[in-house]
């Protein structure tokens, strides 16, 4: 009779003190000890409380970031003014965070950049915030520069695109600078592709691109792409002298000329040396 009366109370007291742990030791043993018809009903809201969020923190110690986060705003929606709602709402942070770093390192970028984005729209009030904005450049600069390596061209520019816009909205200079010599390399790469497949005019385009990105030839690739925008010049200028089109060609190749600095120059004066000799 006394356990009747005082495991449902101490129960209680165990939950009101945030002590879940205890609190379900203590059902555990009031319920296997008492039948059904005897059980407290007042107990059933406050126990399964407990059970939902203390399944939450063991999901979370096993490192199942998405299946915690589900657990954690599972009990938000369900305990709207439950007792440890405020902590749901910072784990579930915490669980996006974590995922979004997995993620990163699985180069799932799309996906872990949708995590972010969720941690800013609904979690900015939490402590996470500040590693969550630190992670976006980690995100965009590797998924474009993969992209790049595939020979996406169009979807790495896209994403390098985004992240100089999210760089230039958000203030981060330093993202920003990263964000430049990434599209540098990204066009660059384009423009020997498309030389590559004889493709001049497209091939140009994309190196003048290249050194849009980097006004002021701060990067490596500047010298890159002066060397890309002759040796295509010189190519262009050769294939149109296989068709005996000699006004353009030597067009072409005096382009190289203007356009080689000194490393390039005797390359370029002997591709235009050679040209006048064929039309000759």
């Amino acid at each position: 009779g006394a356990g009747v009366i005082g495991l449902p109370l101490l129960i209680l007291s165990n939950y009101q003190n945030r002590n879940c742990k205890s609190a379900l030791t203590l059902d555990k043993i009031y319920t296997n000890l008492y039948p059904g018809f005897l059980e407290d009903v007042t107990l059933l809201a406050p126990v399964q409380e407990c059970k939902d969020y203390v399944s939450a923190v063991a999901k979370e110690a096993e490192g199942s970031w998405r299946e915690a986060y589900d657990a954690y705003q599972a009990y938000v929606s369900t305990y709207p003014n439950g007792l440890y709602v405020t902590e749901a709402h910072q784990h579930s942070a915490a669980m996006l965070l974590n995922l979004a770093q997995e993620q990163i390192e699985q180069k799932k970028f799309e996906e872990s950049l949708a995590s972010l984005n969720q941690i800013v729209a609904s979690f900015s009030d939490t402590a996470v915030i500040t590693d969550a904005w630190n992670l976006f450049p980690d995100v965009y600069a590797p998924w474009g520069a993969s992209l790049r390596e595939a020979g996406d061209f169009a979807k790495s520019e896209q994403v390098l695109d985004e992240f100089r816009t999210w760089s230039l909205t958000n203030q981060q200079n330093d993202a920003a600078t990263v964000s430049q010599r990434e599209l540098a390399q990204t066009y660059l790469a384009w423009g020997l592709d498309l030389q590559l497949q004889a493709q001049f005019e497209s091939a140009i385009a994309k190196f003048e691109l290249a050194a849009a990105a980097d006004p002021q030839a701060q990067f490596d690739s500047a010298a890159k792409v002066k060397a890309g925008q002759v040796s295509t010049y010189i190519d262009w200028g050769n294939d149109l002298l296989g068709q005996a089109q000699f006004p353009v060609a030597i067009e072409k190749f005096e382009l190289a000329v203007s356009t080689s600095g000194e490393a390039n120059e005797e390359s370029a004066r002997d591709a235009l040396a050679n040209g006048q000799t064929q039309w000759a």
